[in-house]
């Protein structure tokens, strides 16, 4: 076995690539539990230009490694997987949990907020707000507040609040809101909200169009509002899973009418049990730009 390992290093410093990989396919079928031999590898099919055969072997040694509790190294090996494959979803959340385990808690946030990221802009509503509970309840919100996006600072919420409380229709859906909350917990049963943000003064044709979506995307129970710039809309016995799905569709009727817009969203009882924790709650996670 020591000849084989020889031979194959002796080829990888001749850059006989072709030879090397033959020595190596011998000594890992000997050796296919050790993780720096499997490192090996993946340099050799990355020589060879055949990227997804390296990370194949990237993900063994990431495997083996973190296996025998030697999350250094495993993290090392995630860290190159990333940089070969930065669109793969599930090793940013991976590299998120590492740097937790590891107490590295600023650089965990940073990778937890680029998978948010990524899921929000995938339309995966459900899956971004459980990443997000997960980043609250690990005490990381603090590193990524007000640096995306998705979600805004304290002082970013009370601006738009105080933006929002100045539309001609806020206040009778803050009252709308309060009887569904008590409708809700009378009956032990869910609703959502959204809230959306044009991005100029509705004018009449704009409104009228709205209405039309509306009508084809929401329910006749639905509650919804239209003001000058801020849209208002209450589902009734809705889920975040309805909710996604209701989002989703209209979305996909008011993106090709209508320019720059900000989805707000939140659902009771699990964002808040009254209407100014809804709110809030909706503003500090927004959803879609």
């Amino acid at each position: 076995m020591q000849d084989v390992k020889k031979e194959l290093y002796k080829s990888i410093q001749k850059r006989n690539f072709q030879e090397a990989l033959e020595y190596y396919h011998m000594a890992v079928n000997h050796q296919s539990e050790d993780p720096s031999l499997r490192l090996v590898g993946a340099d050799i099919y990355l020589s060879m230009g055949m990227k997804q055969l390296a990370i194949g072997e990237l993900r063994k040694a990431f495997e083996l490694y973190l296996g025998s509790g030697k999350k250094t190294q495993a993290l090392a090996c995630a860290e190159k997987i990333k940089g070969l494959s930065p669109d793969d979803l599930d090793i940013l959340e991976t590299l998120a949990k590492l740097y937790k385990e590891l107490n590295n808690e600023e650089k965990a946030a940073s990778y937890y907020g680029e998978y948010i990221a990524r899921l929000v802009k995938m339309g995966k509503i459900n899956d971004a707000r459980k990443i997000i509970q997960r980043v609250k309840n690990d005490g990381l919100e603090k590193y990524i507040q007000g640096k995306y996006q998705f979600l805004l600072s304290d002082t970013q919420v009370q601006s738009l609040l105080g933006e929002i409380s100045k539309e001609s229709n806020y206040a009778a859906f803050f009252a709308l809101m309060r009887k569904e909350i008590a409708r809700s917990e009378r009956y032990q049963r869910e609703f959502s909200i959204i809230l959306i943000e044009m991005d100029k003064v509705l004018i009449q044709d704009k409104k009228a169009q709205l209405l039309e979506i509306f009508k084809r995307v929401l329910r006749e129970s639905d509650m919804y509002s239209i003001g000058y710039r801020w849209l208002f809309i209450i589902l009734p016995e809705t889920n975040r899973y309805g909710l996604e799905a209701v989002l989703n569709r209209m979305m996909e009727k008011m993106d090709t009418l209508f320019g720059s817009k900000k989805f707000y969203v939140a659902s009771y009882p699990e964002d808040g049990k009254d209407v100014k924790e809804l709110i809030v709650s909706a503003l500090r996670y927004r959803v879609f730009l």
